[in-house]
């Protein structure tokens, strides 16, 4: 095991991001759940288990290049799904998209990251405090 994952970079990214997101989304689920925000919390079940089927399925198939784009696609688009249900969420879509480019070429990672942003903005034009909340949120780095 520990011999594939030297030879196979990518498995690798895709397994740590594996692990990460288990640690770190899963007390976000259950808090979530125990404070009532039900939407959300199945929201990041669903990037949970995206990333777990993807993690298992390049390990069996060994096919990583397409899985690393239908993770990046989940994992971005999770983050929006999770930033309509509160306006603070999107903020996590900065991660999101830096992951993307570590499981995907940049050419994709671009159109990943700009359809997510594009459509955070869409979904969420009016959620954004003012002018100013969304130029902050744009600006991030």
């Amino acid at each position: 095991m520990l011999s594939r994952l030297k030879t196979d970079f990518q498995l690798s990214i895709i397994t740590l991001l594996g692990i990460a997101a288990f640690l770190g989304i899963t007390p976000f689920v259950v808090l979530r759940f125990v404070q009532g925000n039900i939407v959300a919390g199945i929201v990041d079940i669903l990037i949970l288990v995206c990333i777990a089927g993807g993690m298992l399925f390049a390990w069996i198939t060994g096919e990583t290049r397409r899985v690393g784009f239908v993770i990046a696609w989940a994992v971005c688009l999770g983050a929006v799904a999770a930033g309509a249900v509160g306006s603070a969420d999107f903020f996590w879509l900065y991660p999101c998209l830096m992951v993307s480019f570590f499981l995907v070429g940049p050419r994709a990672a671009v159109l990943v990251s700009l359809s997510a942003i594009v459509t955070a903005i869409t979904i969420r034009s009016d959620g954004f405090r003012s002018l100013d909340h969304l130029w902050s949120f744009l600006q991030q780095r």
